[in-house]
């Protein structure tokens, strides 16, 4: 050995405090990651449950409103009608539920 060469032990300890840089930074980089995944993902949650509670609302308006039309069908019918009115009634719905199931199906 000459007297330039570093003795082996400092070799190896340069090389592991290189190491533990590396796998330091490497740490750094998947835990910004997954930190970034994971904020994500709670917008993700956050977003289709106020998607899912928006489209609840408007389905019981829709439910409401449908009362309200069938109901008014059925006083504007009168008395002589009612039973055709009534039927009519039961014919849309049945129908708009046909095509609802259409649609669902056809992807």
């Amino acid at each position: 050995m000459s007297d330039e060469d570093p003795p082996p032990r400092e070799g190896l300890k340069t090389l592991l405090l290189l190491l533990r840089g590396l796998g330091a930074a490497a740490g750094s980089a998947i835990g910004n990651r997954v930190d970034r995944m994971i904020e994500f993902e709670r917008r993700e949650v956050a977003r289709a449950a106020r998607v899912f509670a928006l489209s609840l609302a408007a389905a019981l308006f829709v439910c409401a409103a449908t009362a309200f039309a069938a109901l008014a069908v059925l006083l504007a019918a009168g008395e002589a009608h009612r039973v055709a009115a009534a039927i009519g009634i039961a014919a849309t719905f049945g129908v708009l539920a046909l095509l609802a199931i259409r649609l669902t199906g056809a992807r």
